[in-house]
């Protein structure tokens, strides 16, 4: 029975986060998705429903996706590698020289800078970005750094947060739809 709790207190949870702001942010960041693909999207279905029974057209000037288009290659010519630098007075050159391979390495298996940007982009669209940081052991018995990309409208975060900082969150919940292979 105390796994049965533990499952009612994370569904209350979660219905707590979507009731308290995050089904506004994905209505929000559907329409700004629409605004920014254009293609129909930019128009409620019925706004679109009442232009048509007047015989009116809908038409669309999409300025949002050439500006954020445009962000989005600034963002892709200005980008950063991560390295470091020994500080203070136990700062060792070879240490941080090791860490800056260490950490490019992860970088070039992850695709980082690619992520980086899709995180980014989602950010100017959507209005938030996520990255996941695991550690993986399929393929290796000591851990491989895994990051993926997260899908803003699967991540609940705390509600009650008073800071951007996730470190302060007290929680976060992420929905995924699985197999029951998977849960399993």
């Amino acid at each position: 029975m105390p796994n049965n709790d533990i499952a009612r207190e994370n569904w209350a949870r979660y219905l707590y986060g979507k009731d308290r702001g995050h089904k506004i942010y994905t209505e929000r960041a559907t329409q700004c998705e629409g605004f920014y693909l254009g293609g129909g999207e930019q128009w409620r279905p019925e706004d679109k429903a009442v232009l048509e029974s007047e015989g009116r057209p809908y038409y669309e000037f999409n300025e949002v996706m050439p500006s954020v288009n445009s962000a989005i290659g600034y963002q892709i010519n200005n980008r950063m590698d991560i390295t470091y630098r020994p500080r203070g007075a136990m700062g060792d050159m070879a240490v941080a020289t090791i860490l800056s391979k260490v950490v490019k390495q992860i970088s070039d298996a992850n695709r980082l800078h690619w992520k980086e940007t899709q995180v980014f982009s989602d950010g100017m669209i959507e209005q938030r970005g996520y990255f996941e940081v695991r550690v993986n052991f399929d393929k290796n018995i000591k851990g491989e750094v895994e990051v993926s990309v997260l899908d803003p409208l699967d991540v609940v975060p705390d509600p009650d947060a008073k800071s951007y900082d996730p470190d302060e969150w007290g929680d976060v919940i992420v929905t995924r739809w699985l197999t029951l292979d998977d849960i399993e």
